[in-house]
């Protein structure tokens, strides 16, 4: 018995990805805006940080990147620990260790703040963590079942 999972389907992986790429965007940007009201450019300035028309391209497109790690890193995992969300959350964690690495040590080198750092990746954390689950939905749903009804009985 293999370890890893050998057999990987693509577009399943793609789909999955986008699904959990776009959670992680959405959960990032309700935490930015939560916090942004106020603290948020308060942060910038503090840290002395200018906001860049390109800045929220970056994460867009990095969220969706990560989205898609998030979702191979699921079907590799899911061999060894298992299928379903439990899994999905250990791939979006390992990804997210991964992802906030070098935010970590821009904070040790003092290019950055704590605050800011936790203001971001705790709000990623939890992108991450939702984009995990729907990954490890998305990829083991069955094509073309059924949807079961959200109330009641089908007619």
């Amino acid at each position: 018995m293999a370890l890893f999972s050998t057999t990987i389907n693509a577009p399943r992986v793609a789909l999955a990805g986008l699904v959990a790429g776009l959670l992680v965007n959405l959960c990032d940007i309700a935490t930015l805006i939560y916090m942004g009201s106020d603290p948020w450019p308060s942060v910038l300035r503090g840290d002395a940080i200018s906001g860049s028309f390109a800045l929220p391209l970056y994460r867009a497109l990095a969220s969706l990147v990560a989205g898609v790690f998030i979702a191979w890193l699921y079907v590799a995992l899911r061999s060894a620990i298992g299928r379903g969300a439990g899994a999905g959350v250990v791939a979006a964690l390992v990804t997210w260790v991964l992802a906030h690495l070098y935010a970590a040590a821009t904070v040790a080198t003092g290019e950055s703040s704590w605050r800011s750092f936790a203001i971001t990746a705790g709000g990623l954390l939890i992108g991450y963590v939702v984009g995990g689950i729907a990954a490890s939905k998305v990829y083991d749903r069955a094509p073309g079942a059924a949807r079961k009804p959200l109330m009641g009985r089908r007619r």
